[in-house]
């Protein structure tokens, strides 16, 4: 097993910490980390980033990628060398690929040697079991905002059934909808670029793990586009969630044909905690909260290494109820 460890972001362990203390700060400390970046998936083929850190006082905005290192991928003892490849996401990173594509249960090493590092970069992960999702109910509500025949904003309601293949299991689940690229008498429903859809969900599975809400007290549950959850709560090893979202739908009249996926990624541990904390990160005042710890697995470095299972799963045609506040037209 890996060393864990926590580092902090920098830019807002420099904001504050707690009102009076004077921050000890030296400008000669600014040797970079390694940075290993790695989320192996079920049946894709493993990739890896590598990058130095960026210091938060330096004008480059990207850093430095790192293209000489030496890896190691061993997948349930098997070792595989990784190939080099330069890759470009927002950052200035390097890519190694894998010729191996692992399956649910399998357990995953991995070692990175970086020419003129003292040690080392190592860590360890699982890909999770294949999560297991139905969907019991999806609605459209028959009150909406917009036209009858060109269409508007409508309301969604949808619940699903989560059941948990283990005793501890670590979830995020997103909601996809395609786009209609043509009209009413000829859809065009665009299913290879699928859009982001924005959800909320009122629930104490969620609650529980939302830290940033229950700090500010408003305990409202969650909103956004990954909503991450564990198993801890669960009743019988299943839970149902119902969320609701509103998406804006240029045809009125079609709007039960818009294909609509719910996506679930089991997560490993690390690759939960690491989500988790980055997502406080954002979520936390930049003004008065305390710099938020981000997990890292990554022994000799920082980062994460750490696996996932994704399952899809397409909605089924929707029932049609009135369930919002909305009641500006009618659609029945």
């Amino acid at each position: 097993m890996t060393r864990l460890k926590y580092f902090f972001f920098l830019p807002l362990a420099i904001l504050m910490v707690g009102c009076t203390e004077v921050i000890d700060f030296k400008p000669d400390n600014v040797e970079p980390y390694t940075v290993l970046v790695s989320r192996p998936q079920n049946d894709e083929v493993v990739t890896v980033q590598m990058s130095r850190s960026r210091f938060f006082l330096d004008n480059d905005n990207y850093g430095t990628g790192v293209s000489d290192a030496s890896l190691t991928l061993t997948v349930n003892g098997t070792p595989y060398r990784g190939v080099y490849t330069p890759s470009f996401n927002g950052y200035a990173s390097c890519g190694y690929r894998f010729a191996v594509r692992p399956q649910a249960g399998d357990t995953l090493t991995v070692s990175a040697v970086v020419p003129g590092t003292e040690q080392p970069l190592t860590a360890g992960t699982r890909i999770p079991l294949t999560p297991n999702l139905t969907i019991t109910d999806y609605v459209v509500d028959t009150s909406y905002y917009g036209s009858y025949y060109y269409g508007g904003d409508f309301s969604f309601r949808l619940r699903f059934k989560v059941r948990s293949p283990d005793e501890q299991c670590y979830y995020s689940v997103r909601i996809r909808r395609a786009y209609n690229g043509g009209d009413d008498e000829e859809p065009v429903w665009d299913t290879d670029y699928l859009e982001e859809v924005y959800f909320e969900c009122n629930d104490a599975v969620v609650n529980s793990l939302d830290i940033a809400s229950n700090i500010n007290l408003d305990n409202e549950g969650f909103w956004g586009n990954e909503m991450l959850f564990s198993n801890e709560l669960f009743r019988n090893d299943e839970h149902e969630f119902t969320v609701t979202f509103n998406a804006w739908v240029n045809q009125g009249l079609r709007v039960a044909e818009m294909p609509l996926y719910v996506e679930i990624r089991a997560l490993s541990p690390e690759l939960y905690r690491y989500i988790q904390t980055t997502s406080q990160q954002s979520d936390f005042d930049e003004l008065f909260g305390e710099p938020v710890q981000v997990y890292c697995n990554i022994s000799g470095g920082i980062g994460v290494f750490g696996g996932q299972n994704v399952a899809s799963f397409r909605a089924p045609a929707p029932r049609f109820e009135k369930f919002s506040n909305n009641t500006n037209n009618y659609f029945e």
